[in-house]
């Protein structure tokens, strides 16, 4: 089986546009640069979306859920979209050091 990506980051996001800018590009900028990058919004009713579309690079697939979800149908999106051999699967509020997939990749994979 080909994957494109080695590694995909799934990134979970519901309603808390306070702390996703800060998650997106904790993310983005991780020293490790080959990677996926889905950001799953169960259907935000916030202004999610339009931090989400101001990021214009090319990593980034925005998958918008219908509002009524919950956190499981998030998460098994993030493992069906999915197309890296390994996925790191995380949260709108999280926010990754610098060097964490570089560390992961050199030590696991």
């Amino acid at each position: 089986m080909f994957f494109s990506h080695k590694v995909t980051v799934a990134l979970l996001t519901f309603n808390r546009s306070e702390y996703l800018k800060y998650s997106i590009e904790a993310i983005l900028n991780q020293s490790y640069e080959q990677f996926e990058f889905l950001i799953i919004d169960n259907g935000s009713t916030d202004n999610t979306t339009s931090i989400i579309l101001k990021y214009n690079d090319p990593r980034i697939k925005y998958i918008r859920l219908p509002l009524g979800g919950n956190s499981a149908v998030s998460f098994f999106n993030a493992i069906k979209l999915s197309q890296g051999k390994y996925i790191l699967i995380t949260h709108d509020d999280d926010i990754l050091e610098k060097d964490l997939l570089k560390k992961q990749i050199l030590h696991k994979f």
